[in-house]
C-alpha cells in the first residue's frame, strides 16, 4: 500500500467494493468534483485530504461540512473570479489553482486536449510521489459516469482512449497501482 490514494468517481468493479477501510487507511486521500462519502463509506471511505475540482463545480461543491485540508482548483479558461477566491480562502482551505499553463503539459503527455480532473491530479501526484494507489477509474466507459448518479451526460469532453492509455502506461511503469481485493 502507498501513502496516497486517488479515488475516482466511476462506479466500482466487483473486486473493488467494500474498500472503504482500505481507502481511509492511506495518509492522503484525493477526491474530485462532486464526490460524495455519506452513504458510500463501505465502498468509498470517508476521509478526504485533497479535494480537486474544476471551475464549474465550485458553487455546487464548496459548501461541505467535511474538513478538507487542501483544495486544488482547476481553471482552464483563466476565469477565476474574486468571489471564488474569497469564498475558498474564507472556508480556511489552502489551495492550489491549476491554470491553463499547468494543464498544457498534462494535455501533451496524455495526448488529449482537456484531461479529466482525475487525470490532472494523477499527473501532478506521480510527479511528487514514487507510486500512488488508485480506485474508481474506468475512463468513462461504464453505463454510469459517477457512482452517485444515474446515467451519463450526452457529451463528455475528455478523450477516453487517451486517458486509458496514459493510466495503462503508468501502471506498466509502476507509478500507479490499481486497487484489487485480496
Amino acid at each position: 500500500m502507498n501513502d496516497i490514494v486517488v479515488v475516482g468517481n466511476a462506479p466500482l468493479d466487483q473486486n473493488e467494493t467494500g474498500s472503504g477501510r482500505w481507502i481511509d487507511s492511506h495518509k492522503l486521500v484525493v477526491r474530485f468534483n462532486n464526490f460524495q462519502t455519506v452513504g458510500f463509506e463501505t465502498d468509498r471511505g470517508s476521509k478526504t485530504s485533497i479535494w480537486v475540482f474544476i471551475q464549474n463545480h465550485w458553487k455546487v461543491s464548496l459548501p461541505r461540512n467535511e474538513l478538507i485540508p487542501w483544495v486544488w482548483q482547476v481553471c482552464p479558461n483563466q476565469r477565476n473570479t474574486e468571489a471564488q477566491y474569497h469564498e475558498t480562502v474564507a472556508a480556511g482551505r489552502p489551495r492550489w489553482i491549476l491554470r491553463a499553463r499547468e494543464i498544457m503539459p498534462v494535455s501533451s503527455e496524455i495526448g488529449c486536449n482537456m484531461p479529466s480532473t482525475g487525470a490532472l491530479a494523477v499527473y501532478y501526484l506521480v510527479q511528487a510521489y514514487l507510486t500512488i494507489d488508485i480506485i474508481g477509474f474506468n475512463h468513462f466507459s461504464s453505463e454510469h459516469l459517477h457512482y452517485y448518479s444515474d446515467g451519463q451526460p450526452e457529451y463528455i469532453s475528455h478523450d477516453r482512449e487517451a486517458e486509458a492509455c496514459y493510466f495503462r502506461n503508468l501502471i506498466a511503469w509502476h507509478r500507479i497501482e490499481k486497487y484489487t481485493a485480496g
